[in-house]
């Protein structure tokens, strides 16, 4: 059984090892990420407690070889308690586009990969609306488990400003990327 294992697992390996990225022209790229965040705050005046579940889906399309532009829609619940008002709970949609880059060639398996976008964010269910305009860049690293399908590592920084309030945060994030010929006819 083990041989058999072994046997397949090789095969395995050497047919996916000759495939290569779809991260040329004509090619569209469909995925994203998504968190969940759970964190507790003590002050004086009380403890706050969050919890932030978040989907990014995107879809993409490759101009030219390693350069993709394409849209992304981040879909954020909160909920939690806060010491004024004593509890909260919001969804936001955050909507823009975005171009991405690959710096490795096109043959390879593992490649660097860097993003920068531009997003509207609003909240759309809440009493309270809030408007924001965001920039975000992410950057990090493409692992391709075979010729459609890659996994990524990135790492990113969001800045932008709600109302009169500047804000900007760093973030740590794996996704899926798929990676799809266009239809020729």
């Amino acid at each position: 059984m083990k041989q058999k294992f072994a046997c397949l697992f090789i095969s395995y390996f050497l047919l996916t090892a000759a495939a290569y990225p779809q991260i040329t022209k004509g090619f569209w790229m469909f995925g994203g990420n998504g968190s969940f965040e759970n964190s507790k705050t003590n002050y004086p005046q009380g403890q706050i407690k969050v919890t932030n579940i978040r989907i990014s889906p995107n879809a993409g399309y490759f101009l030219v070889d390693k350069f993709a532009a394409g849209l992304r829609i981040d879909l954020m619940h909160t909920k939690g308690g806060s010491i004024n008002p004593p509890y909260s709970k919001y969804t936001t949609l955050q909507v823009g586009p975005y171009l991405r880059y690959y710096f490795l060639n096109t043959d390879k398996r593992f490649n660097l990969v860097s993003e920068a976008g531009v997003s509207y964010f609003t909240n759309i269910e809440s009493d309270s609306r809030i408007n924001s305009f965001e920039f975000n860049s992410l950057a990090g690293a493409v692992v391709f488990l075979n010729s459609s399908v890659g996994i990524e590592m990135l790492a990113g920084y969001k800045a932008g400003k709600t109302e009169s309030t500047p804000y900007n945060s760093l973030s740590f994030l794996v996704g899926l990327q798929i990676h799809l010929e266009r239809d020729k006819n």
